[in-house]
């Protein structure tokens, strides 16, 4: 499955674990008038990366959320865009990397999206020509996608899409998680609505951050790192996303993405960014429960794959399936269930299903007889985990 991840050019590349992550992005390169590339600490932090990253599928970010101004006067010219793609091209070349991500936020004008699949094309052209990757990463909705041109869009080999800062960056933002998994959904209807249905080109962004707000009226909050989060509040479980005012994305609220994205088709997941997590040996680690959900490994944290605790609903088994078909019992809480996972007992995931429940549901278990585990995850993010023995 595809996990990337970014690594900012104000991070230590050296503390990344980068064995759980299949593609990097090194952020950010911009750009002058001339068509120049410009890549950030590339004689210091950079070089770091490479060494740390080898092996790994490798891309450079462009632009970046504070990138704007200048790849907008870049692309006023023609022959700047087609140096910029040259130097592009040369870059990858020169640094073993695979590919560019084009990260240009924040366009609102027709001029500026014009400008912009200029840009896209002559990237793609160049690119593809030279056997290398392109990428693009961009938001959704009325601000952050009306004026990416879908047509530009489809010259890409995949698209990301930044499912986070839905609240809290405004200051009539409402108080609640910027990054749930309704925002997932919501992103990939956007994009499929206006005419990009290839799913499985379509990447989720994972947040490593949240926001503390200053009340429950909303308003502008402040970003905070999951790491920061964990360290301020040691006594948080795994299943949780707030604490006070504090709103981020837990555990198993990320493992729940990773396998949505894995269930639907899409290509996988990025995060950004990776300096902001625990270190990936800790329990706790986003980029633990991203690597553990990809692998179809049990759920990201011990204490909620192995809590059976009294806010779980009840459910019944009816009987230990001496044929292949398990029923469950689910009258009065199918509406409430998220997902039903199957796993034998090394915890490794053959069957899920997710949103749309009968009060008693059938699950073919095509497996030789032993020890199994259901896995039910309600929309609340309680979790039960309950045994059988297939005879």
């Amino acid at each position: 499955m595809f996990v990337g991840g970014y690594v900012p050019s104000y991070r230590n590349p050296a503390a990344v674990d980068y064995s759980k992550l299949s593609h990097v992005f090194y952020a950010f390169a911009s750009t002058n008038n001339d068509g120049d590339l410009l890549v950030e600490n590339e004689t210091s932090t950079f070089i770091t990366f490479k060494t740390a990253s080898a092996g790994k599928q490798r891309f450079l970010s462009l632009a970046g959320g504070g990138g704007h101004a200048a790849f907008s006067s870049m692309t006023t010219s023609v022959s700047a865009i087609q140096t910029f793609a040259e130097n592009c091209v040369a870059f990858c070349k020169t640094n073993d990397f695979q590919g560019i991500d084009m990260d240009w936020e924040g366009i609102t004008t027709s001029a500026d999206s014009t400008k912009f699949g200029s840009l896209l094309r002559a990237l793609a052209t160049e690119l593809h020509e030279n056997n290398l990757t392109l990428v693009v990463t961009l938001g959704y909705g009325s601000y952050g996608g009306d004026f990416y041109n879908v047509g530009a869009l489809k010259k890409a080999d995949w698209i990301q899409l930044m499912v986070y800062d839905q609240t809290g960056t405004w200051a009539a933002s409402p108080f609640g998680n910027h990054s749930t998994q309704q925002h997932v959904t919501d992103a990939i209807n956007y994009w499929k609505g206006r005419g990009y249905t290839s799913e499985s080109k379509i990447v989720i962004g994972l947040p490593f951050y949240g926001y503390q707000f200053n009340s429950t009226a909303g308003g502008l909050a402040s970003g905070v790192l999951y790491s920061e989060i964990v360290s301020a509040h040691p006594n948080l479980s795994c299943d949780q996303d707030q604490t006070g005012l504090t709103v981020f994305n837990g555990p198993e609220t990320i493992r729940q993405k990773v396998i949505y994205a894995k269930t639907n088709g899409l290509k996988g997941v990025m995060i950004w960014e990776l300096g902001q997590d625990l270190a990936s040996s800790e329990s706790k680690s986003l980029l633990r429960a991203v690597s553990l959900a990809a692998c179809d490994q049990p759920a990201s944290c011990e204490n909620v794959v192995l809590g059976l605790t009294e806010k779980s609903p009840a459910i019944q088994l009816v009987k230990n399936p001496v044929d292949e078909v398990l029923q469950v019992s689910l009258e009065g809480l199918s509406r409430n269930l998220f997902s039903i996972e199957l796993m034998d007992v090394t915890g490794k995931t053959f069957f899920t299903k997710q949103n749309s429940f009968s009060d008693n549901e059938s699950i073919r278990v095509d497996k030789p007889a032993g020890v199994y585990f259901l896995r039910f995850t309600f929309h609340d993010r309680h979790t039960k985990v309950m045994r059988f023995i297939k005879q």
